[in-house]
């Protein structure tokens, strides 16, 4: 955040249950006095990643479209979607023009969202995995990140602020200000001419008189 002074952030702390703490905002300072009080260590192991996108989602309704809009999952769980849930957030991320990124935590030693030959039969089924392609068949600009110190979390960050690169439509408030002196200045001017005619027309009417 502190890179990119000219984004709005909101966040959602979620678990079981979902909260928005924090709707859309240029306020960094509040954002990231948010993510440090968010900073309680592991949460509960069954999470609601499905109201927790609601939630997200819902912040840009009836917002105006500046630019690029990103979703940025962080979770080291998964779930399992409903039809009926994925065609929802199918819906509405195509509606809302937005992009899907994921921070898998991994809480496994070994477990990867993709499947791979080493797999273990405990794996195949994992929420992770399952909400992981349940993301891909979305239909959006999605990526996944796994990372498992905080230095692969680091670098998925640094990933994201390089991709997300586009320019974006800022609104910024600027002190009022006074044109007292433009104004003054523009009507000294504009008299200028007004009394070089003056003179010119007394300086005509006494010559015409010294000439009779």
């Amino acid at each position: 955040m502190k890179r990119r002074p000219d984004d709005r952030f909101g966040y959602v702390f979620f678990s079981t249950k979902s909260t928005e703490i924090l709707k859309l905002t240029y306020n960094k300072d509040a954002v990231l006095a948010t993510i440090n009080a968010g900073g309680l260590g592991r949460g509960l192991s069954q999470t609601d990643i499905f109201k927790a996108l609601s939630l997200a989602v819902n912040m840009y309704k009836d917002q105006p479209y500046r630019g690029s809009r990103n979703i940025l999952l962080i979770s080291d769980g998964g779930q399992i979607l409903s039809t009926e849930q994925k065609q929802y957030l199918q819906k509405v991320f195509k509606k809302m023009r937005l992009n899907l990124y994921w921070i898998y935590l991994r809480s496994m030693r070994g477990m990867t969202l993709e499947p791979s030959d080493n797999d273990s039969l405990l794996w195949i089924d994992m929420p992770e995995r399952k909400l992981h392609k349940t993301f891909k068949t979305l239909g959006v600009p999605y990526q996944a990140f796994e990372a498992g110190s905080l230095d692969e979390f680091a670098q998925a960050i640094d990933e994201i602020h390089k991709q997300q690169s586009q320019p974006l439509i800022v609104e910024e408030r600027v002190p009022k200000q006074h044109h007292h002196d433009v104004f003054l200045w523009l009507a000294l001017l504009s008299l200028f001419p007004l009394m070089l005619s003056r003179v010119i027309t007394v300086w005509g009417v006494k010559r015409a008189a010294h000439k009779h």
